[in-house]
């Protein structure tokens, strides 16, 4: 006990302790694919004996806000407050994660204080896939397919097609309407590098879903990429 004393001492620091202890430092959510938005509550309480000062805190993303109950930074030994964080999951889905990261006065940058994690489910109605079509320079010119498939409760209807370039030539065919529809897309040459994005419009009511993004790219072969210098 003399020596623990003694080492403070010599510290020229003070030996009490300070810190805020979270409740629940992870949290989940499962929300329908038409949310925008996931609220997260986490209480925490100073349990060190020392008054604490929140100083900032981060998650990293615009998508996240937060706030603390009543705006209050400043806590005593022993008091409670709460921090909420609102996930804006908009343009969000299938399973995300989030860190929110918070700083103590005094606590380094490389460093936080505390670090509190933000998951969402957020179910996926519509799948376009693979995302990306690619042909390699000099190779055959041939069409290539995307599948649209539809698995959520409401049927989901592809309208029309569209490529930012005119390199290629895309077609949407219809396997089954509102549930199943084939994107076709056809470089118009193989002989040098193109790339053009693919929009397929839907009427969904969701905002997130009214367009599915695909890729169309001719482009060399990685070998070939890697022997450049």
């Amino acid at each position: 006990m003399k020596r623990a004393l003694l080492l403070c001492w010599l510290a020229a620091a003070p030996c009490a302790f300070a810190g805020l202890t979270f409740d629940e430092t992870t949290k989940s959510a499962a929300v329908t694919d038409d949310a925008l938005a996931s609220t997260f509550d986490f209480t925490f309480t100073n349990t060190g004996d020392q008054p604490v000062k929140i100083d900032h805190y981060d998650a990293g993303c615009p998508c996240v806000s937060v706030a603390l109950q009543g705006g209050k930074v400043y806590y005593k030994p022993g008091e409670k407050g709460v921090m909420r964080a609102v996930f804006d999951v908009s343009a969000f889905s299938g399973k995300t994660r989030k860190e929110l990261k918070i700083w103590l006065d005094g606590a380094p940058e490389a460093k936080p204080s505390n670090t509190l994690t933000l998951q969402v489910d957020i179910p996926t109605p519509v799948v376009l896939e693979p995302r990306t079509l690619v042909w390699e320079i000099g190779s055959a010119v041939e069409s290539k397919t995307a599948v649209i498939t539809v698995s959520g409760g409401q049927p989901i209807r592809a309208l029309r097609v569209s490529s930012g370039d005119d390199k290629f030539i895309t077609e949407l065919k219809t396997i089954e309407e509102g549930r199943k529809y084939e994107l076709v897309v056809t470089p118009k040459s193989t002989q040098a590098a193109a790339v053009a994005s693919v929009r397929v419009n839907t009427d969904s009511s969701a905002k997130k879903y009214e367009v599915l993004m695909a890729f169309a790219a001719v482009k060399a072969p990685a070998d070939q990429i890697r022997d450049e210098p």
